[in-house]
């Protein structure tokens, strides 16, 4: 495959990207000449809990590993996946680490790079921004699901729990407001 076919799918899969999406080809174009295209080895950390994000990250192949800070596993990412995205638009620390779990293909943008072609283009800026809004508003809105979810687990087990054992002090403690009736 040559170089050029090589770009053009590069940037077909970035514009098939939440973030990426309806920028135009030229604004592709120089995300990707400003971007390190890499493999990444199984083991290999690619972001640390309690650290600043200092790139974006896009896998492209492969499968990575979200854990906890405590090294406990709660997601894995499969492609086409960016991450990092919240550190380098915002410079807030991240809570996660990224663990390369399946040989991988990556693609790294340093976050200064990132904000030089931000700086040249500030119609991209502008739209990477609005598509970071979307992308956050998507998982708080997954996470409120999920929390939904529990909340609603934990009062079949709460109702459950006083039909079994209805005196039994964990139920007070842990629900102090239903013994006060």
């Amino acid at each position: 495959m040559s170089e050029q076919s090589s770009g053009v799918q590069l940037a077909k899969v970035l514009l098939d990207t939440e973030l990426f999406e309806d920028l135009d080809y030229t604004q592709i174009s120089s995300i990707l000449e400003s971007c390190v295209h890499r493999d990444a080895e199984p083991g290999e950390v690619l972001c640390e809990p309690r650290t600043i994000d200092d790139k974006l990250v896009v896998l492209l192949k492969g499968k990575l590993s979200l854990e906890s800070a405590e090294g406990k596993k709660f997601a894995e990412m499969t492609p086409v996946r960016v991450l990092g995205e919240m550190g380098v638009f915002t410079g807030q620390m991240r809570s996660s680490k990224v663990i390369v779990q399946d040989p991988s293909t990556i693609l790294e943008l340093e976050a200064s790079k990132l904000h030089e072609l931000v700086d040249e283009d500030p119609q991209m800026g502008n739209h990477l921004l609005v598509k970071l809004i979307t992308v956050l508003y998507g998982r708080v809105y997954d996470t409120n699901e999920e929390m939904q979810d529990l909340r609603n687990q934990a009062d079949r087990l709460r109702a459950r729990l006083a039909e079994i054992a209805p005196d039994d002090p964990l139920l007070s403690e842990l629900y102090p407001e239903d013994s006060s009736g």
